[in-house]
């Protein structure tokens, strides 16, 4: 059997016209399918069970987004979860779109306890600096959940809130 190497979609956003930052993107979004083949689950087949079985691995710990090279947070990379209300849930990063302050798009699905869905969201926008509440899907929700912080002109980090813990997948 033939090995596939795909390329890395790191992207140093200093060196890079905008055209070619939004077409990379594109690319990174097309080719989501072909990272999940190669990392485990897609997000669609992760569910309740999975993310708890994954407990362990959750953190307070922050989760660099950008540096000074560019994305650190892969776009299509998906973050597991424990919000401050103690629903687990994923997330899978769509953009982080740094003509718009880095502003973060992610699809979400939070869990109630019994695996049913507590909450959902298709494209969760969190613009840089704001919050965002995992079990209302708000930027700036009543219990956030992170930080969508921007540290200076090349650094980004989600930053726990709460109790919320998060983990890559």
């Amino acid at each position: 059997m033939q090995q596939m190497i795909y390329p890395s979609r790191r992207l140093t956003l200093n060196k890079v016209p905008s055209a070619a930052i939004l077409l990379t993107l594109l690319v990174g979004l097309v080719s989501c399918q072909k990272e999940e083949l190669r990392s485990g689950l897609s997000f669609e087949e992760i569910h309740l069970p999975d993310i708890q079985a994954r407990k362990g691995q959750l953190s307070d710990e922050n989760i660099l987004a950008t540096d000074s090279t560019g994305l650190v947070l892969e776009i299509c990379e998906i973050l597991l979860y424990r919000t401050n209300s103690g629903r687990y849930g994923k997330m899978k990063i769509l953009s982080i779109d740094p003509a718009d302050n880095y502003r973060l798009t992610v699809q979400a699905v939070t869990y109630q306890n019994d695996g049913t869905i507590f909450s959902e969201a298709e494209s969760l926008e969190i613009r840089g600096t704001y919050t965002g509440d995992l079990d209302s899907m708000l930027e700036s929700g009543p219990q956030n959940d992170f930080h969508w912080r921007r540290e200076n002109e090349t650094e980004t980090s989600l930053d726990p809130r709460g109790s919320a813990v998060f983990a890559h997948y």
